[in-house]
Protein backbone atom coordinates (compact mmCIF):
# COMPACT_ATOMS: atom_id res chain seq x y z
CA UNK A 1 0.00 0.00 0.00
CA UNK A 2 1.10 3.31 -0.69
CA UNK A 3 0.84 6.37 1.30
CA UNK A 4 -2.13 7.60 -0.58
CA UNK A 5 -4.59 4.68 0.24
CA UNK A 6 -2.97 4.73 4.16
CA UNK A 7 -4.15 7.90 4.54
CA UNK A 8 -7.73 8.07 2.60
CA UNK A 9 -8.17 4.10 4.97
CA UNK A 10 -7.31 6.99 7.62
CA UNK A 11 -9.45 9.63 6.96
CA UNK A 12 -12.49 7.05 6.48
CA UNK A 13 -11.86 5.63 9.77
CA UNK A 14 -12.00 8.76 11.46
CA UNK A 15 -14.89 10.21 9.05
CA UNK A 16 -16.80 6.84 10.43
CA UNK A 17 -15.68 7.38 14.37
CA UNK A 18 -16.93 11.20 13.64
CA UNK A 19 -20.37 9.86 12.94
CA UNK A 20 -20.59 7.17 15.15
CA UNK A 21 -19.54 9.76 17.86
CA UNK A 22 -22.15 12.12 16.33
CA UNK A 23 -24.85 9.47 16.75
CA UNK A 24 -24.02 8.51 20.32
CA UNK A 25 -24.79 11.94 21.47
CA UNK A 26 -27.32 12.74 19.63
CA UNK A 27 -28.27 9.21 21.00
CA UNK A 28 -27.76 10.65 24.61
CA UNK A 29 -29.26 14.01 24.43
CA UNK A 30 -32.33 12.15 23.29
CA UNK A 31 -32.52 9.78 26.29
CA UNK A 32 -31.51 12.25 28.77
CA UNK A 33 -34.35 14.23 27.70
CA UNK A 34 -36.41 11.84 27.63
CA UNK A 35 -35.81 10.84 30.54
CA UNK A 36 -36.24 14.40 32.52
CA UNK A 37 -39.28 14.91 30.90
CA UNK A 38 -40.82 11.45 32.26
CA UNK A 39 -39.44 12.25 35.15
CA UNK A 40 -41.35 15.12 35.97
CA UNK A 41 -44.29 13.85 34.71
CA UNK A 42 -43.79 11.20 37.18
CA UNK A 43 -43.17 13.61 40.30
CA UNK A 44 -46.58 15.32 38.88
CA UNK A 45 -48.45 12.54 39.04
CA UNK A 46 -47.40 11.26 42.19
CA UNK A 47 -48.31 14.95 44.26
CA UNK A 48 -51.66 14.48 42.08
CA UNK A 49 -51.96 11.10 43.53
CA UNK A 50 -51.05 12.01 46.98
CA UNK A 51 -53.39 14.68 46.98
CA UNK A 52 -56.45 12.47 45.72
CA UNK A 53 -55.31 9.95 48.77
CA UNK A 54 -55.70 12.45 51.05
CA UNK A 55 -59.08 14.29 49.61
CA UNK A 56 -60.10 10.09 49.78
CA UNK A 57 -59.46 9.92 53.18
CA UNK A 58 -61.49 13.35 54.11
CA UNK A 59 -64.47 11.89 52.25
CA UNK A 60 -64.13 8.20 53.71
CA UNK A 61 -64.66 10.01 56.41
CA UNK A 62 -67.58 12.11 55.98
CA UNK A 63 -69.01 8.98 54.45
CA UNK A 64 -68.79 7.11 57.40
CA UNK A 65 -69.74 10.35 59.52
CA UNK A 66 -73.12 10.38 57.37
CA UNK A 67 -73.61 6.28 58.27
CA UNK A 68 -73.55 6.83 61.97
CA UNK A 69 -76.11 9.59 61.61
CA UNK A 70 -78.30 7.46 59.31
CA UNK A 71 -78.37 4.64 61.55
CA UNK A 72 -79.36 7.12 64.38
CA UNK A 73 -82.12 8.06 62.26
CA UNK A 74 -83.58 4.52 62.60
CA UNK A 75 -83.69 4.96 66.73
CA UNK A 76 -87.15 6.51 67.83
CA UNK A 77 -85.40 7.95 70.85
CA UNK A 78 -83.07 9.81 68.97
CA UNK A 79 -85.92 11.57 66.51
CA UNK A 80 -88.03 12.40 69.44
CA UNK A 81 -84.80 13.88 71.41
CA UNK A 82 -84.56 15.60 67.76
CA UNK A 83 -87.52 17.30 67.99
CA UNK A 84 -87.82 18.40 71.09
CA UNK A 85 -84.37 20.07 70.88
CA UNK A 86 -85.01 21.79 67.43
CA UNK A 87 -88.74 22.25 66.83
CA UNK A 88 -89.42 22.65 70.64
CA UNK A 89 -91.96 19.55 70.47
CA UNK A 90 -93.60 18.19 73.55
CA UNK A 91 -95.19 14.89 75.06
CA UNK A 92 -98.97 15.55 76.02
CA UNK A 93 -98.36 17.03 79.56
CA UNK A 94 -94.94 17.97 78.90
CA UNK A 95 -93.62 21.66 79.33
CA UNK A 96 -90.78 22.54 77.51
CA UNK A 97 -88.59 25.42 79.38
CA UNK A 98 -86.08 27.56 76.95
CA UNK A 99 -83.03 28.50 78.17
CA UNK A 100 -80.91 30.95 76.41
CA UNK A 101 -77.55 30.12 76.26
CA UNK A 102 -74.77 31.46 77.74
CA UNK A 103 -72.20 33.38 75.13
Amino acid sequence: MDRQQLDRITRNRKRRMRLVTTVMVLFLFWAGYTWLTQNSALNEKSAQLQMLKEESADIEQQQALLKSKVEKLYDEEYIAELARKNYFLSKPGEVIFVVPEEE
